[in-house]
């Protein structure tokens, strides 16, 4: 977070505060450290989100919300990849039909 602020002034109480919250998400919430630090560094990379977590306590209000962003181009990628599936399927499909429809046509020599 103070890499995108480098001049924000953090005082001794914003520390124990920040401490506090995220004593809370591990506790309380059952957030593990490796996903707060995951949620927190994509936040802090995100050209909307860096703007708007400015604290733990934000971290810890917005938690469910940048998790399903983080998650959502692989969401978003498994639902692509199963329309491809479905078109290449059905693409086959018509191949067969077409083949198909070529074998019933008979070529008749006109010489």
């Amino acid at each position: 977070m103070l890499e995108n602020n480098p001049k924000a002034k953090i005082t001794l109480s914003q520390l124990q505060e920040w401490s506090k919250e995220v004593d809370l998400m591990i506790k309380m919430d059952k957030r593990s450290e490796n996903e707060i630090r995951q949620v927190i560094e994509w936040s802090q990379k995100d050209t909307f989100w860096h703007k708007n977590i400015l604290s733990m306590k934000a971290v810890r209000k917005q938690f469910d919300r940048l998790w399903l962003e983080i998650e959502k181009p692989m969401r978003n990628k498994s639902k692509y990849t199963a329309e491809v599936d479905s078109l290449l399927e059905e693409l086959k499909k018509k191949e067969k039909i077409i083949e198909g429809e070529t074998a019933k046509v008979e070529i008749v020599d006109d010489s």
